[in-house]
């Protein structure tokens, strides 16, 4: 459930459609949306967010 409060998910900034999410303190997952369906692009700590 991507509305579930811990996981924070939003958008990255500068993108036009990918996503962020919080597995955990250290663990970040980017993915993108299509529809109902979600892509996962990277898993990993935070400095995947440098490139999503």
């Amino acid at each position: 459930d991507l509305k579930y409060p811990s996981l924070e998910v939003k958008k990255i900034k500068g993108t036009d459609s990918i996503w962020e999410a919080r597995a955990s303190k250290s663990l970040r997952i980017t993915f993108n949306l299509k529809g109902n369906i979600i892509i996962l692009r990277t898993i990993g700590g935070h400095k995947i967010l440098n490139r999503p």
